[in-house]
């Protein structure tokens, strides 16, 4: 079987939202995100928005059901490079999930269905969330060309941890004009069980264009609340 990785709130955030609020949001990409196999069904409109006020940043990524409902979304703040606070819903699975930085410290928050839980972990610098891992492969767009491989950590909040996965050369025949790397679990292990995730990069600008596997959306159209499904996301840039 395969698996799909992918409460208290410290007075800074309480200070940093109204900041955040004051900046210019700017919704920056749009993904369509089509099933894997079979027809070509789609299945989600993710919308990327972007704001800014001095050293602090915040990138938000909102899930769109093809009727327009809202269906997920995650969003993180950063400040001079450091994840300052992490949230992720995904409405149809009932979930929410945060991460609060508190120094040297994570605060790992993950709800469902009305069942909580919690536990404080140390500050990995490594760390990365979903709306950052574009920008952290944009930053580092040489590097892949040049094959190297690069580590990160991601969090997984149903478990209360953070994993280890790296960005790796992928196949040799992407079209022309962009390279394919694939992101998977540093553990070879569990790297058995779990399919990686393709993404198609262009050389030029360092964007990721498409990105091909698994996802944490669960499927809308099964009756199955929390089967995941393969997708092709195909992204256009403002």
């Amino acid at each position: 079987m395969k698996v799909v990785l992918y409460n208290i709130v410290s007075i800074s955030i309480f200070f940093l939202i109204p900041l955040l609020s004051l900046a210019a949001t700017e919704q920056t990409v749009e993904g369509r995100i089509f099933r894997k196999d079979g027809e070509r069904e789609l299945l989600y409109v993710q919308k990327e928005f972007f704001r800014s006020m001095g050293n602090t940043s915040e990138i938000s990524h909102v899930y769109f059901k093809e009727n327009q409902l809202e269906a997920a979304f995650e969003k993180v703040t950063v400040s001079q490079g450091k994840l300052d606070f992490y949230e992720v819903a995904i409405n149809d699975l009932d979930s929410y999930g945060s991460i609060i930085r508190e120094g040297d410290s994570l605060r790992l928050y993950f709800r469902q269905n009305e069942k909580e839980k919690s536990r404080e972990i140390p500050y990995e610098t490594s760390l990365l969330t979903g709306p950052q891992l574009p920008g952290f492969i944009q930053q580092n767009r040489n590097r892949l060309i040049r094959g190297e491989v690069l580590d990160f950590h991601l969090p997984f909040l149903e478990r209360q941890t953070i994993i280890p996965f790296q960005l790796i050369p992928g196949r040799n025949d992407a079209p022309e004009g962009l390279i394919s790397v694939e992101m998977k679990l540093k553990n070879l292990f569990l790297g058995m069980f779990i399919d990686p995730v393709e993404f198609l990069i262009d050389t030029d600008s360092g964007r990721v264009m498409e990105i091909h596997g698994p996802t944490i959306l669960p499927d809308p159209y099964s009756s199955r609340k929390k089967t995941t499904v393969d997708t092709q996301i195909y992204y256009n840039y403002f």
